[in-house]
């Protein structure tokens, strides 16, 4: 048996906790035992953009001081540009043109101040020129797989009959003078819900050349950051979206090309910002808190189990509270794979505790059956193996039952033929099979070989679920 397939049945014997330094050993690192960074400027009082040229010279916004800076590939400084109010969203085009927005820009012929800007720089004569204007609020820009510009607004477009009126509704921005202010650590307890006015934000699709706004998003509260991936679906990230009512509450939302909205993380983080993604899919968000809160290597992560939620997965009725939960009882929001994925290509055999960390930092106790299911979906595992003290799933009549379908598996919990522990068991598997796990398997692992009775003997010794 190779040590790939011991490691995926071994991780899902869930019996205590490691939490391990992602950095890969073949990564320098520094006395801390952390991957290094290398210091190109200091002394910024807000930095809020960068982008960087293959030849390494680093382009850079700072919001306090209004500037667009340079650091060349020897060392050296230099200011771009300046007259900028509240800049942000920096990102640099194929063709070395950088493009980024702000409140503001006193543009020098005349005095002439025009708000809410997308601009951009040539690079072969440094030339700025406004691409599009009017925007409330612009925050992050990002190119789509067109392409075509990207950019969150936190008020959509700038009224021109009542811009002063509009501006006076909106929500206090989450890094304008709001550090440390307790003021805006209490706007973070509130809830998604909030005035029409809060849900203004808009995420808009922009032609580079020209400036045509070829496709809006609205209803979104506080949007600060947006990417598209290969389809064309867009990622946002967002205190709240209302496409319809109720609004939806998370921080990170889907956009299909379709326009079908989804909630991709549920988690509520404070003052979400700097949304990527990288070739591999995996999203990168950045949130004000502590390192500390980062527990396990972030590998599950988890909300409260709501009574509603509770109710629904044994397909009773809840009438109560739809927010009520167990206190500190949880359930899988998230599966991050790649330390699994990593400590195996290290061989190192994964022994994971069910238990996950909450966007706050808070420890849940999940059941260890779902979590199973949920790390062999991340996982794509191709078996999932439970082991128990019975023989597997049986019929009415108690007799075993060697294979069930998921269709079958579904009428039996209806049928309550499946019940009590083995609840927790079926859904497991069938939700590690909607991941691509090929087949589960429930056996009773007090007999002997019991894995290897299951796996390789024509009729096995428990029950298998497949689709």
């Amino acid at each position: 048996m190779t040590l790939r397939r011991l490691s995926l049945f071994t991780l899902l014997l869930l019996l205590a906790t490691l939490a391990l330094d992602p950095v890969r050993a073949d990564v320098p690192k520094t006395p801390t035992g952390k991957a290094p960074l290398e210091l190109l400027v200091h002394d910024l009082p807000a930095p809020t953009g960068v982008a960087v040229d293959p030849d390494g010279t680093v382009f850079f916004t700072d919001r306090k001081e209004g500037r667009l800076w340079q650091r060349a590939p020897n060392g050296s400084v230099t200011i771009l540009l300046e007259r900028l109010e509240q800049p942000r969203g920096l990102v640099r085009g194929e063709d070395g043109t950088l493009y980024f927005v702000a409140d503001a820009f006193q543009e020098p012929q005349e005095g002439a101040q025009s708000k809410g800007v997308l601009l951009k720089r040539t690079p072969d004569d440094g030339t700025v020129s406004i691409v599009a204007e009017n925007f409330r609020k612009p925050k992050q820009l990002a190119f789509d797989q067109d392409n075509r510009l990207l950019l969150s607004t936190r008020g959509g477009l700038r009224s021109q009959a009542d811009p002063e009126g509009e501006e006076a509704q909106e929500e206090r921005d989450d890094d304008e003078d709001a550090e440390g202010d307790a003021a805006a650590e209490a706007e973070e307890g509130e809830e998604t819900e909030g005035p029409p006015e809060a849900f203004r934000g808009t995420v808009f699709r922009i032609n580079a050349e020209d400036g045509q706004t070829l496709a809006s998003h609205p209803g979104f509260r506080r949007p600060s950051g947006v990417v598209a991936d290969e389809a064309g679906t867009l990622t946002v990230v967002a205190k709240g979206f209302k496409p319809k009512e109720p609004p939806l509450k998370g921080t990170l939302f889907q956009i299909k090309a379709n326009g079908d909205a989804t909630v991709l993380l549920e988690g509520r983080f404070k003052r979400p910002k700097g949304l990527v993604r990288d070739v591999l899919g995996f999203f990168f968000l950045g949130v004000k808190g502590d390192r500390e809160k980062l527990k396990d290597g972030g590998l599950i992560l988890a909300k409260p189990l709501t009574v509603k939620s509770w109710s629904e997965s044994l397909d009773k009725e809840w009438d109560g509270p739809e927010e009520e939960d167990f206190g500190l009882v949880g359930e899988v929001q998230y599966v991050d794979a790649r330390l699994v994925l990593r400590l195996q290509e290290d061989r190192f055999i994964p022994v994971i505790a069910p238990v996950g960390v909450g966007s706050g930092g808070e420890t849940y106790n999940i059941n260890a059956d779902l979590v199973a299911g949920e790390v062999a979906a991340a996982l794509g595992a191709e078996k999932l193996i439970h082991l128990t003290d019975v023989q597997g799933i049986l019929d009415v009549d108690r007799r075993l039952i060697s294979t069930l379908s998921r269709k079958d598996a579904e009428r039996l919990v209806k049928e309550g033929v499946i019940d009590g522990g083995m609840l927790p068991k079926v859904e497991s598997s069938l939700r590690a099979l909607e991941g691509g796990t090929a087949k589960a398997h429930i056996i009773d692992g007090s007999q002997p070989h019991a894995i290897l009775e299951e796996l390789f003997s024509r009729e096995g010794i428990g029950t298998e679920i497949v689709l």
